[in-house]
């Protein structure tokens, strides 16, 4: 009888998944309250499409999340704390997000860091603009990107050492990485779906599916969308009730956009 075969290949790590690896490590040691939310952003589409056929400026409905985000812990600045090298607390005033895009690298798919500093003080046509430039860059621009690949190719051990000492110097860490992550892998997806992420910032987004319900109104039955987003909240940074009302305010704001805020 003849013997099967097994066919197979084999594929090393590139670079930025090593590094990958490594944040990973790093973060594993950190402890996350996770809160997972279904948010009403139909008040958002609508005012989307209202911007839509009022003004030339290009707005996205992640450029209102992201602004919304921004907001929210620019009025909450404890929540996206960091711990020094001497154990103190550093607040920061301004909010830097960090997100991801996919973007096709040497034929194949892998996601690029973008940081949108400031974002607080940005308007959503700014922010919108940012996102759509991240996702057609040159990659020597992402100065995130760049370091990841030349971290990808030090062993592990002594990416995590690296890791634990950029972290001591809050800083230096918020230039290299900003202090707030926002990942949508799952944003367009239909249907209930939260994403828990293995978080690596004081404060971390993840946007879920999007899902279609009917809900009861003055006039009997309407049709609302709804955005399932799971918020991940440092424990070794702030305690249980400022984390609440920081998850309070950023669901009011997003089922409230305000375009006076998001200046537009």
């Amino acid at each position: 009888m003849k013997k099967a075969t097994q066919r197979f290949s084999v594929i090393p790590p590139s670079p930025e998944r090593r590094a990958v690896e490594g944040v990973l490590r790093a973060a594993a040691s950190k402890s996350y309250m996770h809160s997972l939310l279904e948010v009403d952003v139909t008040p958002a589409r609508r005012l989307l499409r209202e911007l839509k056929h009022s003004q030339d400026g290009y707005c996205s409905f992640t450029g209102l999340i992201l602004g919304c985000i921004a907001r929210s812990i620019a009025r909450h600045p404890q929540v996206h704390a960091c711990r020094d090298i001497r154990g103190r607390f550093i607040v920061f005033e301004d909010v830097d997000v960090s997100l991801t895009v996919e973007r096709t690298i040497r034929g194949e798919k892998a996601v690029v860091p973008w940081i949108i500093r400031s974002a607080q003080a940005k308007s959503l046509p700014a922010i919108s603009r940012e996102i759509l430039e991240a996702r057609s860059m040159e990659l020597a621009r992402s100065r995130v990107y760049t370091a990841i690949q030349r971290l990808g190719l030090l062993p592990g051990w002594l990416q995590a050492l690296l890791f634990r000492l950029v972290e001591g110097f809050p800083r230096k860490l918020k230039d290299f990485a900003g202090t707030v992550l926002v990942t949508s892998g799952g944003l367009f997806a239909r249907g209930r779906a939260w994403g828990v992420p293995v978080a690596t910032h004081p404060v971390n987004i993840t946007l879920g599916g999007l899902v279609k319900d009917r809900k009861p109104s003055a006039q009997g039955f309407e049709e609302r969308e709804f955005l399932c987003l799971t918020v991940s909240i440092d424990h070794g940074v702030v305690d249980g009730a400022p984390a609440a009302r920081f998850i309070h305010d950023l669901k009011r704001r997003i089922e409230n956009p305000s375009p006076r805020e998001l200046g537009v």
